[in-house]
């Protein structure tokens, strides 16, 4: 037995990604902002990785991701928020 490199998680990335975007609220609720926007980054970085992981598949071959969708929906309107605001 060992680690087994051939399998890989279809939803632990979108999963961890919506864990760290709750991490960043709670961050903006403790006014510490930069934190917030070090766990914005980390999140935004698991996001691209699943799109860069997937940019070769077939569009109707791509399970749909309920994680990765609602970080995203989650994300969208935290980084426009920065962005408006630096």
């Amino acid at each position: 037995h060992g680690k087994n490199d051939d399998w890989n998680s279809l939803y632990y990335p979108g999963e961890a990604a919506l864990g760290l975007l709750y991490l960043a609220e709670m961050e903006e609720q403790n006014n510490n902002m930069d934190k917030k926007t070090k766990w914005m980054s980390v999140a935004t970085k698991a996001l691209l990785y699943l799109e860069r992981y997937r940019r070769t598949e077939e569009l109707e071959d791509i399970e749909p991701d309920h994680w990765a969708l609602l970080a995203t929906a989650k994300l969208l309107p935290m980084l426009e928020e920065y962005y408006e605001n630096n």
